[in-house]
């Protein structure tokens, strides 16, 4: 389990583009999490009508899911344009700056239908991206890895979060969430050396494996 635990690591560490856009990935959930978990359902109750207003919120938010899982699921080579997983998840910091100034429930109805459009978008162009450029054999390591990455950081985002709500009013909140993820993904979309080819990752591969045997 060390060993395997290990050769991840390495793979990350061989991988610029990989182990970077895990660690941006994982700064972008902290904001995307806590707005799911603690700011919507308090932004619902303080502008509209509560538990009702955040269910249709939620709802909005899953049919964008659904037709941003439809069209992404149906471009071919998702891969080729890893660039578009950073503008997907610059958008949805975005939307979440734009939400901290809606009252209207039907702006932000379509608001969060937008937002769940380009979640569903991002997290399908990466794992596509993953499935094709990493080999099998490391494909369980760097996807527990990804995982792993994602969770660690989740207390200190519900823990800020919850504190900033607790001392300021929920659109300052909201505002501060939206620009940590588009602060956190402007890095991806200004650097072109995320976005990887087939050809590039076979290349990677081969120094990776020779540094692993090497350890």
């Amino acid at each position: 389990m060390v060993q395997q635990f290990k050769e991840g690591f390495q793979v990350l560490f061989n991988h610029i583009w990989l182990g970077l856009s895990i660690l941006i990935g994982s700064i972008v959930n902290i904001g995307i999490a806590s707005f799911d978990v603690i700011i919507l359902p308090i932004y619902a109750n303080e502008y509209f009508k509560g538990i009702e207003s955040f269910g249709w919120l939620l709802s909005s938010m899953a049919l964008g899911a659904f037709l941003g899982a439809w069209i992404i699921s149906r471009q071919s080579q998702v891969s080729k344009s890893f660039e578009k997983y950073y503008i997907f998840m610059f958008s949805v910091g975005r939307l979440v700056l734009c939400l901290s100034f809606s009252n209207l429930f039907l702006i932000s109805l379509i608001i969060m239908f937008c937002i769940g459009f380009s979640i569903t978008s991002f997290v399908i162009i990466w794992d596509s991206t993953v499935q094709e450029l990493i080999e099998e054999e490391y494909l369980g390591r760097v996807t527990s890895l990804q995982i792993f990455g994602g969770l660690l950081f989740l207390p200190l985002g519900y823990y800020i979060f919850g504190l900033l709500i607790d001392h300021i009013n929920i659109q300052i909140a909201i505002a501060l969430n939206g620009i940590i993820i588009m602060l956190s993904s402007t890095v991806g979309v200004l650097n072109n050396r995320f976005n990887r080819t087939p050809a590039q990752n076979i290349i990677d591969f081969k120094y990776c494996r020779k540094a692993i045997i090497s350890l």
